[in-house]
């Protein structure tokens, strides 16, 4: 080996897997995708890539802003969540008591799942909101909180290998936490959102009810114990918001979203702290309610990417040898 091309080459070599580890880095960075809709029918379903989140002066007052995309449009979504090892999204679609998913591959196309009823029930079609998805027990809840009978409360929907009834496959949905449980009753909690975090292996909901002793903010629920822990009081800077009604959990964090143009506000569920937020992709204001899931799966590593990375290795092993 000629001793004084030596450091050349180390550079070279030290060059290219420093290329190599920023563009591994970037593609892991982008593999955290969000996922949200309201229930404006014109209003499109967004895919947001919290990979490009970063400060901007384009709006009035610095800002963090990120990339967006619509995925389709035409649904009233009301509760959303990610199947992430399937690379499947569930949503439910207001006033219809249907539950649809797409795949990540293909979202443009939603397939109907079911229609989500109450068992023994004279009118079975059951008007359930929010949705959350347990990836480690593949589980899939919701939330009911209009009040009345059954009861507000989080219910399991049966999802797999659902009935035919009336020509259409049946979601029979069975409560798993009563709200009247909790202290103060259902009359205290407003929970219009959920969702399930595998790292801290929890189910979170925001409860937008101030008459709690806690008032309103997130909340961990346990199914088995029929119980609910404070976590964070709702965000209450840029804009005071008292209606929220998405959440993404996953990685470690939870995104609180709202059905309105605005901020999507990211607290993180291991470390605590303060607030982030982002502009929020959503235009309307006449949603009312909405949804969202984390679908860290959804947009993949760039093939080009991915090429390129694989070059900067093999240059390194060329210069090795």
């Amino acid at each position: 080996m000629n001793l004084k091309r030596f450091p050349a080459r180390l550079g070279r070599a030290a060059g290219a897997a420093t290329a190599a580890v920023a563009l591994a880095a970037f593609a892991q960075s982008a593999e955290a995708q969000l996922v949200l809709g309201t229930g404006d029918r014109d209003e499109p379903t967004y895919l947001v890539n919290l990979g490009t989140v970063r400060p901007s002066n384009q709006f009035p007052v610095p800002v963090n802003v990120a990339d967006s995309q619509p995925l389709f449009s035409g649904f009233s979504v009301t509760g959303m969540a990610a199947n992430d090892p399937a690379r499947q999204v569930y949503y439910l679609d207001f006033g219809t008591s249907r539950l649809y998913r797409f795949s990540y591959d293909n979202p443009a196309t939603p397939e109907l799942v079911g229609i989500v009823r109450q068992r023994n029930a004279a009118s079975d079609e059951f008007g359930l909101q929010i949705l959350a998805f347990d990836t480690t027990t593949g589980r899939l809840f919701g939330t009911y909180y209009i009040g009345g009978t059954p009861g507000e409360g989080i219910y399991e929907l049966n999802y797999q290998n659902p009935p035919i009834i009336g020509g259409a496959p049946a979601i029979f949905v069975d409560q798993v936490l009563s709200f009247n449980s909790l202290p103060g009753g259902e009359g205290e909690w407003d929970v219009r959102n959920l969702d399930y975090d595998p790292v801290t292996n929890r189910i979170y909901g925001i409860d937008d009810d101030n008459d709690g002793a806690t008032g309103r903010g997130l909340y961990s629920f346990d199914i088995n114990t029929d119980t609910a822990q404070f976590v964070v009081g709702s965000p209450r800077h840029r804009r005071v918001e008292t209606d929220f009604d998405g959440l993404a959990t996953g990685g470690g964090k939870a995104y609180w979203t709202t059905d309105e143009a605005g901020f999507v506000y990211v607290y993180d569920l291991v470390n605590g702290g303060a607030f982030t937020d982002f502009l929020s992709p959503v235009q309307t204001e006449s949603g009312l309610f909405g949804g969202a899931a984390f679908a860290p799966g959804m947009i993949p590593e760039p093939a080009s990417l991915s090429l390129l990375a694989v070059a900067a290795v093999g240059l390194v092993r060329r210069r090795r040898a």
